[in-house]
């Protein structure tokens, strides 16, 4: 009953979306978005009345549901519905549709192995699910004695998502649906960006094989991790600047302010997934300032207001709680100390910089491994970087002590050659007179990664942490395999990533 109510909802958020005219792939992102700000706000809600309980999510559910199918009924349907590129897989080449095949049997897979084990690395264990039970528990969200302290300040929105299947179903066998279902909801988003940006059905297959053979993509599929929900909910609020854009070249139009509340929600609830959300975020909300500033004015500033009070409407609940707690809404004064980058020098920088592509550039061989740690150590000493410098460096950390290829560890190297590519290839297109759409993605994509870079202290665990990041990669590198040259690099490419997916699957010590 509790998952019908779930998809109940899903739906009838669906049927809105398409009732006022978005195209479909659109109407996902829009549904899925406003799903999960209603999630938070069921939570906050009931967690205010100690009200978590199993008769009082079901009765949500299904009174959401309601309003929003009532809603939907006396909206009057639209009979114009704007052109977005299209997909099929008719009109992609045999090789393609193959390769697309099989990656849909990589997802499937995954959604099996994650029903059949349950999950099991450190972070699951120490402050992912302990919350859920607490919450559960408690039937609130309040904080509690903890010993991890993580399990308080952290942003919440996964686990919150974990707790209303958990509660639901009566167990925690389907807890890694949230980050499977932030996947998929990646991989829409990722095809959607590619078509505006000017890929065709090619390009736009191109972009989903990229995105869900990335090896932090794989392991982290069927987890209780958090990177790819702040993934999907990124991705969302690209998609929201360009309708944005695209609603107020002549008029400031109700789509264009439904766009804006949308991409508030969509950063709003990236923050409220995990810290890396407000970093990732950042060269987001300069972009979509800046749209709405040059296309409307005075118009554009209010539009930009709506955002920020949909952002922080849904991270104050959480906020509050931290304040009470810790006296920041963020983070204990000593979680301060302890994450964040003291960079006072560009060698600091720097040398964050060489161990983050360092950490992505592993394979999980360490005879092959050894090399990469020594380059990135000839590097370092050459720029006076000291690696050990506790200014940037988590204590303890280095990148001889990384092992193997597990969901905390992942190493992306195919896929971060494949990016570098593609970003040349992309901004060699943007100087030569191209569309520019493409470009501003790989800025944000190379702004986000130099402030995480800069303000979080470098530790072995960081290439997970990076996901989002390849997440926002994958519509411009599929853009870029599908333009270059050599069509046979570009398939064996992803051909070779597949199978290394499926292998990583099978290696996986979590599962």
């Amino acid at each position: 009953m509790g998952i019908v109510a779930l998809i109940a909802c899903a739906g009838a958020f669906l049927w809105v979306a398409r009732r006022v005219g978005l195209p479909w792939r659109e109407a996902v992102l829009a549904a899925a978005v406003l799903w999960g700000a209603i999630l938070a706000l069921v939570t906050e809600t009931l967690s205010s009345f100690h009200a978590i309980t199993l008769g009082w999510l079901i009765l949500s559910w299904f009174a959401v549901a309601a309003i929003a199918l009532a809603i939907g009924a006396r909206l009057r349907s639209s009979d114009h519905i704007p052109v977005e590129a299209k997909f099929s897989l008719g009109r992609a080449r045999s090789v393609d549709a193959w390769m697309l095949c099989v990656a849909v049997l990589l997802v499937v897979l995954m959604a099996v192995i994650g029903t059949l084990s349950a999950p099991s690395n450190i972070d699951s264990m120490t402050y992912h699910l302990p919350r859920v039970m607490h919450w559960m528990q408690g039937r609130s969200v309040a904080h509690y004695p903890a010993a991890h302290e993580p399990q308080l300040y952290q942003p919440p929105w996964a686990e919150f998502a974990i707790l209303h299947f958990q509660v639901l179903t009566g167990g925690d066998r389907f807890a890694f649906t949230v980050q499977w279902v932030s996947m998929l909801i990646c991989a829409v988003g990722a095809a959607l960006l590619a078509g505006r940006i000017g890929a065709g059905p090619r390009g736009q297959t191109m972009a989903i094989l990229f995105l869900v053979t990335v090896p932090g993509v794989v392991l982290q599929g069927y987890s209780t991790q958090n990177n790819l929900s702040v993934g999907a909910w990124l991705i969302c609020a690209v998609v929201a600047i360009l309708v944005f854009r695209e609603s107020v070249i002549t008029r400031f139009s109700a789509r264009a302010l439904a766009a804006a509340l949308m991409f508030g929600l969509s950063v709003g609830l990236a923050m409220l997934t995990k810290g890396t959300g407000y970093v990732f975020a950042l060269p987001l909300l300069v972009w979509f300032v800046g749209v709405a500033i040059r296309r409307a004015g005075i118009a554009g500033l209010k539009a930009a207001a709506v955002a920020a009070v949909a952002a922080a409407a849904l991270n104050l609940g959480q906020w509050s709680r931290n304040w009470r707690s810790y006296g920041s809404i963020l983070l204990p004064a000593d979680q301060v100390f302890l994450y964040r980058a003291r960079v006072r020098t560009p060698g600091q920088l720097t040398s964050n910089v060489i161990r983050n592509v360092a950490l992505n550039s592993r394979t999980g061989i360490a005879a092959v491994d050894r090399p990469i740690y020594r380059a990135a150590g000839m590097l370092q000493r050459a720029i006076g970087a000291d690696e050990a410098d506790p200014a940037v460096t988590f204590p303890g950390h280095s990148l001889e002590a990384v092992r193997g290829m597990g969901e905390d560890v992942p190493g992306n190297p195919l896929h971060l050659v494949l990016l570098l590519a593609a970003s040349g290839a992309v901004l060699w297109g943007a100087a030569r007179g191209r569309p520019k759409d493409a470009a501003m993605l790989v800025g944000v994509v190379a702004v986000g990664f130099l402030l995480f870079s800069l303000t979080v202290k470098w530790q072995m665990f960081h290439a997970r942490l990076l996901v989002p990041l390849f997440v926002l990669a994958a519509p411009f590198v599929g853009l870029a395999l599908e333009q270059t040259a050599n069509r046979a690099v570009a398939n064996l490419s992803l051909a070779i990533a597949l199978a290394l997916a499926f292998a990583l699957i099978v290696v996986n010590p979590s599962h």
